[in-house]
């Protein structure tokens, strides 16, 4: 009753029709975590003493933003910050039992009513990764993105598989106000695989990585845990990264398991610890197995505080070799597959040159542990010149420095601005689909002014071979934005907003405005743009985005006589009427309404669809 009262008071026909419509979308878990984050949002003020942290989606307390929350934690000078963990299984989790004794620490987890109600409030952000597709940045927060590592694979748009799989990750770096990195190289892959080289309104802090800190000092809660990292073995540590896909793993865990076994079974264990750290999505399928002579390290386990009591690490293309190089201790790489990992996620570097002894068996693996001591010597040049390039900021101090800077408002970073301050102008082009339309914006990517400005290609997070192939054929200089996620509305702004998608009512230009914006930030942050371009003119939800965007300029665009396609029958259908309908009703709020041709223009102008 509540609900039909609502939009009854808001004359909304088929009442009940809108109350089951919105019922329904609310069982989808995408969209109630949209309605949920948005009340939040738009309830609660930003707490100015209040840090939220974020590693790899919840998965732990680790990586970057550990060493930051250990730094903080532990200096008088933040005693009065409360700093908020996601953390979604505390289960077994020894830094969760340590941690949560302080009183200024709390633990949450992800898509719950705290983690909106912080997320909404909370006045700087660390993450390791990304926030979730519908996560805002407030204006008055500060969204810092540490990333996780120097890539040896590919990342982004430079990644094999679909062509927008770094949608949301772009949408994060684009919101974020500043992106740590640990060095020059990490910086150029970063910001150019995904795309927003140019355009990214944050600065790139170069300066090494916090939580390479933690390799410089002890930990006394992994001593406190694990006795075997203070006696007198040598301790040899495997960490293979990832391989397959998720929920796909029975060849990766069967390789894993007989990778340890044949390692194992050539070295003395009597003067080595055999330690394994595997990724998260494996250890669930061998935490049970039963290995002789070797200790299975938890998910839970920060892996650089770790590698400050490892005598030798073996690893295969995970960029945990770049931080251990600043123990200049051997390093074994047993890349069993790498033809196979080449073809399926390539790398950007050269392989054959990696700063140690490369392994194709694991016999060669156990080999060169036996004979490590001379590892080292044998690849001095390669380690010194990967050590100059990838960990030249590295000391034992990093996570102060970017302290000093973030918190205290030192400005000594080095600091990298991508922004070419060139006029932006972003296009919706329809869904490139092959048709004309489609022809021609690939033909005006290729004349486009890029001297002069920058342009941005938006649409929906699509994964057909037909619009991947076609995004392909853009100039090189295109920027291309994918919308992953959905408008964050409320109940009532989903019911004033559907009013037009439904009956093409333009009632409340205000409201429209106010959620178009937010939209637009909730996509591109807080890059400026100048013009607003519908290409396509045939989507109503792309048409009411420029529309209401309050860009300076916003164009759309006729490619056919519009009266004649509002009318057009299909099937016995007029597949476009109600499409154009609406399309038509937000003409107004256009500066330009610009046609491809003189003809087209006469037509257009005849229906006074055209001025």
């Amino acid at each position: 009753m509540f609900l039909y009262n609502i939009i009854r008071s808001e004359s909304m026909p088929d009442v009940k029709k809108v109350i089951k419509n919105y019922r329904k979308k609310m069982s989808n878990v995408t969209f109630s975590r949209q309605v949920e984050y948005q009340k939040a949002f738009e309830k609660y003020n930003i707490k100015d003493n209040v840090i939220l942290y974020e590693s790899f989606h919840g998965k732990g307390m680790t990586d970057n933003p550990f060493a930051i929350f250990k730094y903080l934690l532990n200096n008088p000078e933040f005693k009065n910050m409360k700093h908020v963990w996601v953390l979604n299984n505390s289960e077994d989790n020894e830094y969760y039992n340590y941690y949560k004794k302080f009183d200024n620490v709390e633990f949450i987890k992800t898509h719950t009513k705290q983690y909106f109600y912080y997320l909404a409030s909370a006045k700087y952000l660390i993450n390791s990764v990304s926030f979730p597709p519908y996560f805002l940045k407030k204006d008055d927060q500060v969204y810092v993105n540490t990333w996780h590592g120097t890539p040896l694979k590919t990342l982004g748009k430079d990644m094999e598989g679909s062509i927008t799989q770094h949608s949301n990750l772009q949408k994060n770096f684009l919101q974020s106000n500043y992106i740590l990195s640990p060095n020059e190289f990490t910086s150029e892959k970063i910001v150019y695989s995904h795309d927003i080289n140019d355009i990214y309104t944050g600065k790139v802090l170069e300066n090494g990585y916090p939580r390479i800190d933690n390799i410089f000092y002890e930990s006394r809660v992994l001593e406190s845990v694990f006795p075997i990292l203070k006696g007198n073995k040598k301790l040899v540590l495997y960490a293979p990264t990832w391989r397959g896909e998720v929920g796909k793993v029975d060849d990766i865990v069967e390789q894993i398991v007989q990778s340890i076994n044949d390692i194992v079974e050539n070295i003395n264990i009597d003067e080595y610890e055999f330690l394994v750290k595997v990724h998260p999505l494996v250890y669930k399928y061998i935490e049970g197995m039963e290995f002789e002579g070797i200790t299975l390290i938890p998910n839970w386990v920060d892996t650089n505080e770790l590698l400050h009591y490892v005598d030798i690490l073996v690893t295969d293309y995970s960029s945990i070799f770049f931080d251990f190089l600043v123990t200049d201790k051997p390093i074994i790489f047993y890349l069993y597959d790498k033809d196979e990992y080449l073809a399926k996620r390539g790398v950007y570097l050269d392989l054959d040159a990696l700063p140690g002894s490369i392994c194709y068996t694991a016999e060669d693996v156990s080999t060169n542990i036996i004979n490590s001591d001379v590892i080292t010597q044998n690849h001095k040049e390669q380690i010194e010149s990967y050590k100059n390039k990838f960990t030249n900021y590295d000391n034992g101090s990093v996570t102060r420095d970017y302290i000093d800077y973030i918190f205290s408002g030192k400005k000594s970073l080095v600091e990298k601005d991508y922004n070419n301050r060139k006029p932006n102008v972003v296009m919706y082009a329809g869904a490139f689909l092959n048709n004309g339309v489609t022809s021609s914006v690939i033909n005006l990517t290729k004349l486009f002014p890029y001297d002069k400005y920058n342009l941005i290609i938006i649409d929906k997070s699509r994964g057909n071979k037909t619009f991947e192939d076609n995004i392909k054929r853009l100039s090189s200089n295109v920027h291309m934005a994918y919308r992953g996620g959905g408008m964050n509305l409320t109940f009532y702004e989903w019911v004033r907003y559907n009013r037009f998608m439904n009956y093409a009512r333009v009632e409340d230009i205000g409201f429209y405005k106010e959620i178009v914006q937010q939209e637009w930030k909730r996509l591109l942050g807080n890059i400026d743009i100048e013009v607003g371009i519908d290409f396509s003119g045939y989507v109503p939800f792309w048409t009411f985005m420029m529309a209401f965007s309050g860009f300076p300029n916003r164009i759309i665009y006729q490619h056919n006589d519009m009266a004649a396609e509002k009318l057009k029958v299909v099937g016995g259908k007029k597949v476009h009427r109600k499409n154009l309908t609406r399309i038509f009703s937000l003409y107004p709020f256009f500066d330009f309404i610009a046609s491809v041709g003189e003809k087209t223009l006469d037509q257009n102008f005849k229906f006074k669809l055209a001025t």
